[in-house]
């Protein structure tokens, strides 16, 4: 038979032996004692130092090659051990690309199992990313478009020189088109950089070079960061497999998944969640239950307090707005099914819809239209939220009235209708 239970058994102590070895004490350590020795003891200590740089490189490859191992059982004790030493920060920077990447190819495997840990794995990555805890590509895309425009504005002297010698030869004998001005402009850049990056060690640097090499680094972790992001935008097929599985094992994790994406800002949290509340229509009670919890957490109540404390009211319109956004037919009817039922529990706070209720009456275009909407929604689980003489004048004149013809705002008009609706006929 296959002897997976000693495979298993080796990844297991390769999880510990990396854990004990952690780069940072090791090298905190070695050089303590390397400050206190003569040149040749210091030569020794920077061999072991690369020495076991090596052997944890080795180590590391052994335990991401099980993860595709023949058994089940291998694959899924490789990914425990990644998901372990992700708890405890001792992925090295340079690995944590490829572990993201092996964890989204597992949720393609066919074990439940494996499937499991390889998203508990991908929520691990979330909670520890070194990216500062924000996952919003945005705003790193911006820090690069800022540092690389201080960069190419900072050039070196020598390599400014080139660069204009460059343009103006490219430029003289007409053959100077736009992609070739960029590429002489994206070589400087990169020449610059390289030479930043060469002298970094030196101890003659001028402030000025110091500042370029600090804004170097800057620009390597946001790309860093952007790539990091992509990985996540580029797995929604998976994402959406595990939530559309039969399984109700991986419906349950790719929801959890979901919420610990919201919270980091992640953009495919948010169209994964709603793609996951078409599961309210499903015949088992747990799944709905995991996606009522799932939508709580998300958009109603602060991280990490299981439903205990809420969002203020504005934050709780604000995501309300931002979910019934841009939602299909389909999508908006499994958003009213789940607001409904926080609105029966009475979870939603008052307040909120009286925020929805302002931004109805004075906001204009889409907002407009979508706090109208959101309010049918609640209306459908609590008629009292329109059925009241000055409610029903505010979403006569809101969403029926003058303002509605005068620019045509279909949208809100469909939702006061719907709000109507919502209303008991004497």
């Amino acid at each position: 038979s296959e002897p997976y239970v000693l495979r298993s058994a080796i990844i297991s102590s390769i999880g510990h032996i990396l854990v004990r070895e952690d780069r940072t004490l090791i090298e905190n350590e070695i050089g303590d004692v390397a400050s206190e020795g003569d040149g040749e003891t210091k030569k020794d200590d920077g061999r072991q130092i690369a020495n076991m740089g090596k052997t944890r490189s080795a180590l590391f490859d052994i335990l991401c090659e099980r993860t595709r191992d023949i058994t089940s059982f291998t694959r899924g004790a490789s990914l425990k051990v990644l998901n372990d030493l992700t708890e405890k920060q001792s992925v090295p920077l340079d690995r944590i690309m490829s572990v993201t990447e092996i964890a989204i190819d597992r949720l393609n495997d066919k074990t439940v199992m494996v499937r499991r840990y390889a998203m508990q794995l991908l929520s691990s990555i979330l909670e520890n990313n070194p990216f500062l805890g924000i996952l919003n590509p945005d705003i790193y895309r911006e820090k690069i478009a800022e540092i690389e425009s201080y960069l190419r504005h900072n050039v070196p002297e020598e390599i400014l020189k080139a660069k204009n010698a460059a343009l103006e030869e490219a430029k003289g004998d007409g053959s100077g088109a736009d992609k070739e001005l960029e590429e002489i402009e994206s070589a400087a850049l990169a020449a610059a950089i390289d030479d930043a990056e060469a002298s970094k060690d030196s101890d003659d640097l001028s402030d000025a070079e110091r500042e370029f090499l600090a804004k170097v680094k800057g620009l390597k972790f946001a790309s860093s960061a952007v790539s990091f992001i992509e990985i996540f935008e580029g797995a929604e097929s998976s994402f959406q497999s595990m939530l559309m599985s039969s399984n109700p094992s991986d419906v349950t994790e790719a929801l959890r998944f979901f919420v610990k994406a919201k919270h980091f800002g992640l953009p495919c949290a948010l169209t994964g969640m709603k793609q996951a509340l078409a599961l309210m229509w499903s015949n088992e009670n747990n799944i709905q239950d995991e996606v009522l919890r799932a939508f709580m957490e998300v958009f109603v109540s602060v991280p990490g307090t299981e439903g205990k404390e809420l969002l203020s009211e504005n934050q709780i319109a604000q995501n309300f707005l931002d979910l019934v956004g841009e939602a299909t037919v389909s999508e908006l009817a499994s958003i009213e099914e789940a607001l409904g039922r926080l609105v029966k529990k009475e979870v939603i706070p008052p307040d909120v819809f009286s925020i929805l209720w302002t931004m109805a009456s004075q906001a204009e275009g889409q907002l407009r239209a979508s706090a109208m909407l959101v309010l049918s929604m609640a209306a459908s689980a609590d008629p009292k939220i329109v059925d009241s003489a000055y409610r029903l004048q505010n979403l006569f004149d809101a969403g029926l009235g003058d303002y509605t013809e005068e620019h045509r705002d279909w949208q809100t008009a469909r939702s006061a209708s719907c709000a109507l609706q919502r209303v008991a006929r004497a």
